[in-house]
């Protein structure tokens, strides 16, 4: 069954299923990107993050899918962030569905925070009552 995968780079969704008949099972790629052009510009992040390449040269050949550069510049996640250093582009600019990057921060420790306390209530409490 097809699932809904989010691109790891630029945050586009496309159903691919690797075991499905009428994909393609060589491109299990697909599972963390979207398009050729996202697998490329993580290829070129990859190799600078290890040292191989320099930054001028990531952004080189990086400024060649300037349309999924684009999409990632605006959408926040590890990768996106440090791609976006590399280009010199500050922090705080990207913005996804238009709420700012430290909103989206401050909702997710809160779900986190959240989360914790609701599991230690219902785990671990029989455990300290004696």
């Amino acid at each position: 069954m097809a699932k809904l995968r989010t691109c790891m780079l630029c945050g586009t969704q496309k159903e691919y299923c690797p075991t499905c008949p009428g994909f393609n099972s060589d491109e299990t790629w697909r599972i963390l990107f979207h398009d050729e052009n996202c697998l490329a510009i993580s290829k070129v992040w990859y190799a600078y993050r290890g040292g191989e390449i320099t930054k001028d040269e990531a952004k080189a050949q990086m400024n060649k899918y300037p349309e999924s550069l684009e999409k990632i510049f605006k959408y926040t996640s590890l990768a996106a962030k440090e791609i976006r250093a590399i280009f010199d582009i500050p922090e705080e600019e990207p913005e996804k569905e238009g709420v700012p990057v430290e909103k989206q921060e401050a909702k997710t420790e809160e779900k986190v925070s959240t989360a914790a306390k609701q599991s230690f209530k219902n785990n671990n409490y029989k455990n300290y009552k004696k």
